[in-house]
């Protein structure tokens, strides 16, 4: 179905998507090349695991241009703002987002908030999940976060091979790692394009090359 992920670093947050889908139906291959991450602002980037609508990418992509028209930018903000427009939706009609109810959706949003008393950028990792659409905020304020398919092995090797003080560049490395473990546990689910972004408050997300692992 999916795998992402986010790690903190005191440099910046790597955030990492496969790109392998199943037909909603039959639960078969579908593609390797399915977007599941997006920039919703320079401060936030947003993962999906679950069966979504078709096109729904493309909507998060216009939602997130309206979001930067009205100079909306802090994660916490926006995680707020699309846990109520899907709540909203779901009350109205669930084929707003999906084709099933039943079927698991969860969204990950990593980014910072700027705190104007300290002046300094903050670094988050959010959750949003049916069915009700809640904005989960976890306590701690986790270093890094996970969703999908290989999530119990992706969560034992960051928490074995994780440190606190970890370069950025270290943490892309680990990202990688991650992956690999769950595309080996899950090669029917998870795997084609890898998309490894990271979020560096001040500067445009930096996203690398699209690769297979």
């Amino acid at each position: 179905m999916t795998m992402i992920s986010a790690i903190i670093t005191s440099e910046g947050i790597a955030a990492i998507a496969d790109g392998r889908s199943v037909d909603s139906k039959t639960f078969k291959y579908s593609s390797d090349s399915e977007v599941k991450i997006v920039e919703m602002s320079p401060l936030c980037a947003l993962m999906m695991c679950g069966y979504m609508k078709d096109h729904f990418t493309e909507d998060l992509e216009s939602l997130a241009s309206i979001f930067r028209q009205r100079g909306v930018m802090n994660v916490s903000r926006i995680t707020e703002m699309l846990s109520n427009m899907f709540k909203d939706s779901a009350a109205n009609t669930e084929a707003e987002l999906l084709h099933n109810p039943d079927w698991p959706i969860i969204f990950i949003l990593a980014g910072y908030d700027f705190d104007y008393r300290s002046k300094s950028y903050i670094p988050y990792v959010f959750y949003i999940k049916k069915p009700d659409w809640e904005m989960l905020i976890p306590k701690p304020n986790p270093l890094f976060g996970q969703a999908g398919d290989g999530f119990q092995e992706t969560k034992e090797f960051l928490e074995k091979r994780y440190r606190e003080r970890m370069s950025l560049p270290k943490a892309n490395k680990l990202a990688l790692k991650a992956m690999k473990k769950a595309i080996q546990a899950h090669p029917d689910t998870i795997g084609g394009d890898v998309r490894l972004w990271n979020i560096v408050p001040g500067k445009p997300i930096l996203k690398f090359p699209v690769t297979r692992i």
